[in-house]
């Protein structure tokens, strides 16, 4: 035991008042000495943190202010006196209160009960179940100072010497509401707690009373039962005391207000008399007993309690009804003929009444059928369905005894109701077909009803083997997956198709959707399939035309002929089944600079006299194509650029213009010597350029004008002395500009996706100016994507680089298309020592500013550094990632599938140093908070995965087979197999090449009969195989310790491949007892079991949590 007190909050307090009494009264009994009073033993306080404290100055009481206390409990004990000779005939508590302390929505009380518990021990609060309240004070009788609790009833019925009291107040409350009671304890010294008593010599008993006999049936209340003195008795009888009720309750005469046992009675309540209500299906033959006690008594505290008359109550039998309960059968077929259903059935949750065993039940009569005809044919119930009937059928049986009532046959029934289901065979359903234009969603048709003979039972549709498109609801934006099921409604508004990108039914491509009836989601009842087609008629797509950037010009160079052909060379047709169509050059327009016009297979465009700049025209591209095999040209309009430089004869002006004295000195530069010669000054008179200047003979450095014509280039000239500055920047520049960066969002694109480019150049003070509109685009193969101010379009699969050029600067982004919904694949199997290119992220580059004269980059898909007009750079690599372990590392993938771990970790590296290396990506819109967020990021990063165009990633989306084979084949380097690859529906598909090379090497298998069903959702077990076949099993530390006990693996046949996955923590269940086997995958569980494959090997985990800073 220990002592602790509370901080105390006092919110309201209640000062002391004068005492009512002193500390301490004894009360005798008239004409007697002074009774001895009880004796304090022990008090205490017990809180409901399980805190006790016993020999302590005070006590506590009520709902605390520390909230860790809870609320206080106090308890007082008393050892009585002797009280031989007397009978207590008043008894109070007293306690001194010290302090009220209660916050303002409490409304403190204090109530004292009577305690049974007079051990105290182990710490609990000494207080029973049953124990009864005995006195309770509030408002103004709870004050500051002594108050008196009357415990006499309590005291008067305690035997054993010892007389314990259990204290409560307030408990309940808000956070932050206390109530708080503190009274003297027995170690205060003054004010303890006491217990008086008033006494008087035990009167005369009185005889035992009368009671009259009473007799009822079951269940049924007794007429009122009198109670009368003994006549005999000579004692004034004012009360009685009913005790020991066996077999029922007893009530006053108004039937209402319970007797309970140990109650004391007025006698006049007595002469009124008392009802007995027996138990529920309770009477004399069946064993049962019904009585009370009755003790007269001289006051309402038992003074001269008599001794018991028991009064006998005779309760006879009553047949009770049998109990029975509707049943529900099993289903049946529509129109599967008569059922028979036998009594057994129809009674099995059937009995007797209450205390009838032995009685027999039978079915005496069926009525009030439903869906059918019914008959009783000796203990069975025969049901007929009606024709074509399907629903809920039903009928009424009647449930017979053969019980008595004080053994007489008095037979009870009960009427309940047998209903089952009589299951409709769904038939299939009607869907009408649909046309709609290549590229565009359809708009009508695609309306799926009920088959006529099918009712309202048939409540879903199921789509499956969705081809060529893309399914909608009726909104055209909720997608339909293949295997879901829709609602009737649903059908019957009707759906929407966006087919395939391109794709139309004269090009050879299919559009199709089956659709099956259903009872419900789980496919019961399921119908054959009908198939709704979608005819997608040909349009002709505008061509590509690409920007073009042509070397520079001299002013005043004449009219310049451009080749048709090397306009259109990186011009294409539209998408890539346009691909055969025939490109023209129809006009020229909006020249600056200059003019332009079409002259057969060329384009003449001629510089405005004097002029110098930048020059441009604009040219329109026309197809060949058709719309539904009727010519329907299109066209599209690039831009072609160049700049006109200054002609070089007004470059030398600046230095004559002053003196003419610097022209015969000619030391300091050995070219000039030829210059005395005159005869070759007329050569540049074609020049239209030096014509202005009257006199030849001033201008001292002539012999450089012909140089620019075997040589447009300027920066060859021989003699650059004259004007340093110019020469090598023929290009007007800002010279505060440093270096010119590209960014992109990413650099794996999906076939019809765009992303945006941004065009940044880095002034010297470090600041950035967007310069995206100004800067030249071009795309390296324009059949793979093309890029209009920073917009890339991706058109087909492949590999392409796209350059941006501004102010004599470039910068090169490679860029892969694929046609995968799971994002774009990366140099798997690459070392360490490259890069897969994307210049568009890195970093801190180091460029110099000495060179304008290239803007080509090397080659971005297999160099480590990018090329721009000013200086190769070379990427710095990350030390983290390219440290080798101290220690080798176990192989834990299979060799016979895998070319080795480290051909992993050298691929995963080399994603991961471009990944370091590259501008932060947008995260996907509906990542955040996800479970797998930061896996599907660091996928993301590595450019395995990326999301969908509206920005979203879809986590809990499904995954197919197809998608989660092309991860798998990106990330492993899997070696090549001999394994048959005999799949019908891979063809061409985008993934076949993964499929066809994962099947050779063993990791995947097809389906019975050939297919590979590629855009089937994977479920959970198929992955489970998969990666069990990329590992070596035998080499994985499994966690015996932790072993999983799924529950539902009994009927999967990857059940042992899960479990070691399992315990290998590469697979985890979809609750602490289930796996899920045929559940689908989704694409963050999908990515989450090949992030924990990886991660076995710890310097690949190393590389993946590096990319999670």
């Amino acid at each position: 035991m220990h002592f602790c007190k509370s901080t105390k909050r006092l919110t309201c307090a209640l000062t002391a008042v004068s005492l009512i009494f002193s500390s301490a009264i004894l009360v005798a009994d008239a004409g007697a000495a002074p009774t001895e009073q009880p004796k304090l033993i022990q008090d205490g306080t017990w809180s409901k943190s399980a805190d006790v404290w016993m020999d302590a100055p005070e006590n506590y009481v009520g709902r605390s202010s520390d909230a860790v206390l809870g609320y206080y409990r106090s308890a007082i004990q008393f050892k009585m006196p002797e009280l031989t000779g007397k009978v207590v005939t008043k008894a109070t508590l007293r306690i001194h209160i010290s302090s009220i302390s209660y916050s303002s929505n409490q409304n403190p009380f204090l109530i004292v009960y009577g305690s049974t518990a007079d051990v105290w021990s182990s710490g609990a609060f000494p207080l029973n179940p049953l124990d009864q309240p005995s006195d309770t004070k509030t408002g103004s009788d709870l004050q500051v100072g002594w108050v008196d609790f009357d415990v006499t009833h309590f005291v008067q019925q305690q035997t054993d010497g010892m007389v314990s009291f259990a204290l409560l107040a307030n408990e309940a409350g808000n956070p932050g509401d206390y109530s708080e009671i503190t009274y003297s304890a027995d170690d205060n010294g003054v004010d303890i707690p006491q217990l008086i008593l008033e006494t008087s010599a035990p009167a005369v008993s009185s005889k035992m009373p009368e009671v009259a006999a009473v007799t009822t049936e079951e269940d049924i209340p007794t007429s009122n039962i009198t109670i009368t003195p003994n006549p005999q008795d000579s004692t004034v009888v004012t009360h009685y005391q009913i005790t020991n009720i066996i077999g029922g309750r007893l009530y006053h005469s108004d039937g209402i207000t319970e007797i309970s046992n140990g109650t004391f009675i007025t006698a006049a309540e007595a002469r009124d008399g008392v009802r007995f209500v027996p138990m529920a299906n309770a009477n004399n033959a069946a064993g049962d007993t019904f009585s009370f006690d009755v003790q007269a008594a001289q006051s309402a505290t038992g003074n001269g309690l008599s001794d018991a008359t028991k009064a006998v109550v005779h309760v006879t039998e009553v047949n009770d009804p049998p109990a029975a309960q509707d049943e529900t059968l099993s289903s049946i077929t529509e129109d599967s003929g008569e059922r028979t259903i036998p009594f057994a059935e129809l009674l099995a949750h059937a009995s007797a009444g209450p205390n009838e065993n032995g009685q027999h039940l039978t079915i005496s009569s069926v009525s009030s059928i439903a869906g059918g005809a019914v008959r009783l044919d000796g203990t069975n119930v025969i049901f007929t369905p009606q024709p074509n009937f399907n629903g809920t059928a039903s009928f009424s049986f009647t449930v017979t005894d053969d019980g008595t009532s004080n053994g007489v046959s008095v037979p009870q029934s009960v009427v309940k109701q047998a209903s089952f289901t009589v299951n409709s065979v769904a038939d299939v359903p009607n869907v009408t077909d649909a046309l709609t234009e290549e590229d565009k969603q359809s708009f009508d048709g695609l309306i799926i009803t009920r088959n006529q003979v099918d009712g309202s039972d048939v409540s879903y549709f199921r789509i499956s083997n969705i081809i060529g498109g893309t399914l909608y609801k009726n909104d055209g934006v909720m997608e339909i997956r293949d295997g879901q099921f829709i609602s009737v409604a649903d059908g019957e508004a009707g759906l929407k198709f966006t087919p395939n990108l391109y794709a139309n039914s004269p090009s050879g491509d299919h559009f199709s959707f089956d659709v099956q009836s259903s009872l419900d989601m789980s496919g019961t009842g399921i119908s054959e399939p009908n198939q709704a087609k979608i005819t997608v008629s040909e349009v002709n797509n505008s061509p590509i035309a690409v920007n073009d950037t042509l070397p520079s010009l001299s002013a005043n160079a004449g009219a310049q002929s451009i080749a048709i052909d090397e306009l259109l060379a990186n011009d294409t047709a539209g998408p890539v089944n346009e691909n055969l169509q025939h490109l023209s050059i129809a006009s020229v327009e909006n020249a600056q600079g200059g003019t332009v016009v079409l002259d057969g297979a060329v384009v003449l465009f001629t510089p405005n006299s004097g002029y110098q700049g930048p020059a441009s025209f604009d040219y329109t591209v026309i197809d060949d194509g058709t719309t539904n095999g009727a010519l329907d040209a299109k066209s599209s309009t690039a831009t072609v650029a160049f700049t006109i430089n200054p002609a070089p004869t007004p470059d030398p002006v600046p230095t004559p213009d002053p003196t003419p004295t610097p022209d015969p000195i000619p030391t300091p530069d050995p070219v000039p010597t030829p210059d005395p010669v005159p005869t070759p000054d007329p050569v540049p008179t074609p020049d239209p350029v030096p014509t202005p200047d009257p006199v030849p003979t001033p201008d001292p450095v002539p012999t450089p004008d012909p140089v620019p014509t075997p040589d447009p280039v300027p920066t060859p000239d021989p003699v650059p002395t004259p004007d340093p500055v110019p020469t090598p920047d023929p290009i007007p520049t800002d010279d505060s500009h440093t270096e010119l960066r590209v960014s992109i969002n990413n650099g794996q694109m999906l076939v019809g996706g765009t992303e945006r480019a941004i065009a940044k150049v880095v002034k010297s003070d470090s600041s950035e100016i967007d310069v995206s509109e100004e800067a030249t685009w071009t795309s390296s193969n324009a059949n793979v994507a093309t890029v209009t101010q920073g917009e890339i379009r991706a058109l087909s699969e492949g590999n392409t680089v796209i350059s941006a050029t501004y102010s004599g600067y470039s910068f090169n982004v490679p860029v892969t298309v694929t046609a995968v919904a799971a994002p774009a694949p990366n140099n798997a199997g690459s070392d360490s020592s490259s890069s897969s290119g994307g210049g568009s992220g890195h970093r801190n580059r180091d460029r110099s500013s000495d060179d304008s004269s290239s803007n080509t980059a090397t080659s971005a898909v297999s160099s480590p550094s990018v090329t721009v007009s000013k200086e190769p750079v070379t990427v710095p690599v990350s030390e983290e990632l390219v440290t080798e372990p101290t220690a080798p590392v176990q192989d834990i993938f299979n060799s016979n599938v895998v070319v080795a771990d480290n051909k992993v970790l050298q691929n995963i590296k080399s994603k991961a140093e471009s990944a370091l290396n590259s501008s932060t990506s947008v995260k996907p819109s509906d990542l955040q908070g996800h479970w797998a967020e930061k896996t599907v990021d660091t996928f993301s990063k590595l450019g395995i995965v990326n999301g969908y165009k509206d920005g979203s990633f879809r986590p809990d989306g499904e995954i197919t087979r197809a998608e989660f084979s092309a991860i798998i084949s990106r990330i492993f380097d899997i070696s090549g197999g001999n394994q048959p690859v005999a799949l019908n529906d891979i063809g061409d598909h985008w993934a076949q090449d993964a499929i066809t090379k994962l099947t050779a090497a063993g990791v995947l298998n097809g389906y019975e009969d050939g297919t590979f069903k590629p855009d089937q959702t994977i479920v959970r077990q198929e992955m489970a195989v998969i990666l069990a076949r990329i590992l070596d099993l035998d080499r994985l530390k499994k966690d015996t310790l932790n072993e999983k006990s799924f529950t539902d693996l009994s009927a999967s046949f990857a059940a042992d491949t899960i479990k070691q996955l399992a315990q290998a923590g590469v697979l985890s269940g979809i609750s602490t007892s289930q796996f899920g086997p045929k559940y689908h995958a989704s694409r963050a569980e999908a990515l989450t079991a090949i992030y924990n494959a990886l991660s076995l090997n710890s310097e690949i985990k190393t590389v993946l949590e590096s990319l999670e800073q």
